[in-house]
Order: structure tokens, then sequence, then C-alpha cells
């Protein structure tokens, strides 16, 4: 039997783990306006994120009841709602033409996006916890059990599978694929990356981001669990107790490496890599070399999410549902606002300028920033 740990906010494998940090007092050098706030289905004890879709008129929110609610990205009214009644436990993904999601018991559902109205439905493997990715008409899932799955974006039928082992002790989570000329980029729990052709599922190629090490199995976990990122020709990946790495995406080959343990994710914009690491770290490295630039320590074990840039500012949320801006060329803080008191289990999504932010309790909020001082 497959054991997995429910891990997702782990920060050490260590007992003897440092409190949170307090935050800092600072003057705001940016105003965040509130364009509308509303509130869906709160999160799952299991802690396991949903994460919303926006399009150009709508930002599309699922609940673990599995209710799909679409909401007028102007001011959160709701164009529409279907329930599935599925156990909803990943989503949503927009990229193809319908909007799909995945649920707690191996199910893919597909919903026209204009309507919600069911398109399909298919059966993988196991629990599906990321969500999926559409491109070209395939649609790629990640299963806890190590599968990746390709199924026609069109009727949900498999076209493909490839299996990695699972190791026996691994953090509650997955990271998303991602997609790029043909190919689509898988992280695993055995701290692999793979290249994977999307029309037949053949391997081109792996690299190690992370090699298990020490004596327990807790020790030697090095799970991908952070989405990886693609820009130009390069992926940017990081593992839980492993490294940052800058891989060529047509070969395979280690551009630079950084040993900087994530679990939560990066973030790519002008030049410079954004990580959040298992201290709660933000580090801004040199996207060329992986030089360091700054690395910004006041967020210091609050469980933050993956960064986001919004407007050429970096901004991630914490487990006491704070959402931080921080200049990009700086590390320092120049606005905070919050959001929902039970926190944030999934980053924020930005879309022509406005952030999509969504708490554990079922808040979700769009905001725009302001005037600068």
């Amino acid at each position: 039997m497959l054991c997995v740990a429910a891990l997702a906010a782990c920060s050490s494998v260590k007992d003897d783990v440092d409190p949170p940090a307090e935050l800092v007092d600072f003057e705001p050098r940016l105003s965040v306006e509130k364009v509308w706030s509303t509130s869906v289905g709160a999160d799952s004890e299991s802690s396991v994120p949903l994460q919303l879709w926006v399009d150009e008129h709508y930002a599309y929110v699922a609940d673990y009841e599995g209710v799909v609610t679409a909401l007028n990205v102007a001011d959160a009214k709701e164009a529409w709602q279907v329930e599935t009644e599925l156990a909803l436990s990943a989503g949503l993904d927009g990229r193809g033409e319908f909007l799909v999601a995945g649920s707690r018991y191996g199910e893919i559902i597909a919903l026209e996006r204009s309507s919600g109205e069911e398109r399909w439905r298919a059966a993988v493997s196991s629990e599906v916890i990321t969500p999926p990715y559409s491109a070209e008409n395939v649609t790629v899932v990640r299963t806890v059990d190590g599968r990746v799955f390709g199924l026609d974006a069109r009727s949900g039928l498999q076209l493909w599978v490839v299996e990695h082992r699972v190791p026996l002790l691994t953090l509650r989570g997955v990271s998303a694929p991602v997609f790029s000329a043909g190919t689509v980029f898988v992280g695993f729990a055995n701290g692999k990356l793979a290249a994977i052709a999307l029309y037949d599922g053949s391997v081109a190629w792996e690299v190690n981001v992370a090699s298990p090490k020490g004596r327990s199995e807790l020790e030697r976990m090095v799970d991908i669990d952070a989405d990886p990122v693609i820009d130009g020709d390069v992926i940017y990946v990081a593992a839980f107790q492993g490294r940052v790495l800058a891989v060529d995406k047509e070969s395979g080959r280690v551009l630079w490496e950084r040993d900087i343990s994530s679990s939560t994710g990066l973030a790519v914009a002008n030049g410079v890599v954004y990580v959040t690491d298992q201290q709660g770290h933000l580090w801004a490295l040199e996207q060329e070399t992986g030089a360091s630039l700054w690395r910004q320590d006041d967020l210091h074990m609050r469980a933050l999410t993956a960064p986001v840039i919004q407007d050429g500012y970096v901004v991630v949320g914490d487990f006491e549902g704070y959402l931080h801006w921080i200049a990009a060329d700086s590390g320092e803080f120049v606005a905070r606002r919050e959001i929902d008191d039970e926190g944030f289990s999934v980053p924020p999504v930005v879309k022509n300028g406005v952030l999509y932010a969504t708490g554990k309790s079922g808040t979700v909020v769009a905001l725009r920033l302001g005037d600068k001082d």
C-alpha cells in the first residue's frame, strides 16, 4: 500500500520548527483597491487546494461539494452555477475549449465555460489534486499514484498513460503539468522532472531535480510539488529538500542550480526568478545564472504561497490570510492586505492587471493596484 503523508504545510523535517515571524511594520508605498469580494464554498479539511480560473469575462470557482460557479469579472455577479455531484479535489483548468476539474475518486469532468453544461466525464486511476492541463486537444491529468494521463480533450477518451514509482512517504500534493511546443513537463514525487510527448506519452528525457538523502523516509522526501515554469527555451523547477534548477527544455541539460528547498513554487518575470522556500523566505535569482539578487526573510515560517507578479510587484499570501506586495527590485514591502483569516492554500491569479485571491474560508476577492507614492 502506498503511504502518503499529509504534509502540505510542512516546512521542515525537524521537530524544532521555528515559530512564524510576527509581521513587521512598514510605510505603505502602494494603494490596493478592492474591485469586489464574495464568498464560495469553504476549503476542505484535507487542505488540498482548489484553484480558480479566470478568462476575459468570468472567474470560475469550484468547491469540495462539487459546485462550480462562474462570476462576472467586473462585479462578481453570478452568471451560472452547476452541481457536479462530485467530490472535487482539483481545478480548474480553462486553457482548452472546456473547463476541466478532477475529483477525490479519480473522476475528470469537462464543462462548457458559457453555461456549465457537462460535456464529458472520464475515470483515471486515483485522486487528482492538481489542476489538469489542456493543450492542442489533449487534457493532461496527474494522479497521486504517480501516473500521468493524456485524455482526448473533446471526448475524455484515454490516449496514453505514463507511470512513475511513488516513494513510501511523500508530501500531500503534486505539481501541475506545464506545456510547450508539443511537450508536457511533469515533476514527480521521486524528484525527477520528465519531458513527455503530448500526443503519444513517450518520454524524451528526465532530469534529477533532487536525490533522496538520509536514513529515514522523512529525510528522503524529494517531491516536486511546485509547478514548473517555462520561459522561452528554459524550464524552471524546484523540489522539496532539493534544488531550484534551470533546464533546457529541448535537451534536459541543467543550465544552473541552487540549493533551495521549495514545495510551493516560483515565478519568472523581467529576467528574475522568484522562489518561496520552505522557511517562508522569498528569493530573487538572476534568471541567466541563478545568482542571488536579494532575499526577503521577514515572512519566516509564514507558509507562503507561490509568488505571482502584479504590475511589476511580487505578491505572496500567508497562513494568516495576508497578501504581501513586495518591490521586485529590492525585496522591500510596499503594501499589505488582510483577506481571509483562515489563510491561503493556493496562490492568487493575475489577469489583465487584476489579482484574484481565494482564501481557505471561501472568500474570493479581486484587487487592483492604485497610485504609487
